[in-house]
């Protein structure tokens, strides 16, 4: 059945950030004016680094992503989560904005969800 389900294209959004020290992959957070930084342990993030260009970065900030976690953490529908410093996901209690778990794959380690 997965094979034939496709999240991918759902409304996606990318977002152009000053983000100096942030790397492909990264969870970011805003840290200034129009500046991005990556997310630490319990961060709450704006979205994913999906590209970058010199000190320019690319940040999706809606749309469908697969990011690591533990999946049995997680239940589908929406949930709290925030950054483990190390490019995954939580459960968090004190997050705002609470997003949509979709997939949760524990052979990959990973958990698809709409930002």
């Amino acid at each position: 059945m997965d094979k034939d389900i496709s999240f991918n294209g759902i409304d996606t959004k990318t977002i152009t950030f000053y983000g100096p020290k942030t790397n492909k992959g990264d969870l970011v957070k805003i840290t200034e004016n129009c500046k991005v930084e990556k997310c630490g342990d319990d961060d709450e993030f704006i979205g994913i680094v999906v590209s970058k260009r010199g000190d320019y970065v690319g940040v999706q900030t809606s749309g469908y992503a697969e990011l690591p976690s533990t999946p049995s953490a997680f239940t589908y529908g929406y949930e709290k989560m925030s950054s483990t410093g190390s490019n995954g996901i939580q459960k968090s209690e004190t997050a705002l904005k609470p997003r949509l778990v979709v997939k949760k794959d524990s052979i990959r380690d990973i958990v698809g969800i709409i930002l």
